[in-house]
């Protein structure tokens, strides 16, 4: 019987992830970093924030923000000022096109969730939920989860990125053109199904994160070993059972 194939290392698998979502920071929708505040968390931040544009908004969600903080709402000095209703905008408005960092996850409530997957999806964001739950049921919202890529294993610091920021901006730019054949987006879906996952979002986040891998190793069209790749990022963490 032949041995099975090593398991891949998940502190270059996790700095793989920020790579990835570099490239592909709005359509890959962000992370899940289930850590303790601590070098293995703050380590992904840094090298996720390193790969990224100098002038990307990075915005952290306060605890306790309220809607009109968070949504936008009247700014009354200025409105009574120039005798105009004048709108202030939201800490999502801030942060369009960019990365909002979501402290304690996993005590967001349900209808903040909801509040944050509609402003992800108006504003382009990525967001990454850090999630600082002990038991396995403290956990962000699964409404919030499944609009997440990646979920890194951070139980050490990453691996240095494989990709520099120069290589993942020329993979944001050569992503556009990359194509997928048919045969690639049905393998990915028979996996998501024979891995039990049941997540809608996984499978599509799984063809773009292919997509990104291709870009970042100068392909025009995904590989077998960048849909391989992306199936064990994306799909391997929410696999409730072996195909």
């Amino acid at each position: 019987m032949s041995e099975p194939p090593p398991r891949p290392d998940p502190r270059a698998e996790a700095a793989l992830a920020a790579c990835l979502l570099a490239v592909d920071p709005a359509g890959l929708g962000g992370a899940v970093l289930r850590a303790r505040a601590g070098v293995e968390r703050e380590r992904w931040l840094a090298l996720f924030r390193a790969l990224l544009p100098k002038d990307t908004p990075w915005r952290r969600l306060p605890p306790s923000i309220g809607d009109e903080a968070l949504l936008g709402g009247l700014d009354l000095a200025a409105t009574l000022a120039l005798g105009r209703p004048v709108r202030r905008p939201g800490l999502l408005e801030q942060a369009a096109g960019g990365v909002v960092l979501l402290p304690m996850a996993e005590r967001l409530s349900r209808g903040l969730a909801a509040r944050l997957a509609a402003g992800q999806e108006a504003h382009g964001l990525a967001l990454l939920a850090l999630d600082e739950g002990v038991e396995e049921e403290e956990a962000p919202p699964p409404g919030l989860l499944d609009r997440l890529a990646f979920l890194p294993e951070l139980a050490e610091p990453p691996a240095a990125a494989p990709f520099d920021a120069a290589a993942v901006a020329a993979a944001r730019r050569r992503l556009p053109s990359v194509a997928a054949e048919d045969a690639v987006i049905e393998a990915i879906l028979a996996t998501a199904a024979a891995c039990g996952v049941a997540a809608l979002r996984a499978p599509a986040f799984a063809l773009r994160a292919a997509r990104a891998h291709a870009a970042l190793q100068g392909r025009a069209a995904v590989a077998a070993e960048d849909a391989a790749l992306a199936v064990r990022l994306v799909l391997g963490p929410r696999a409730t059972v072996l195909p």
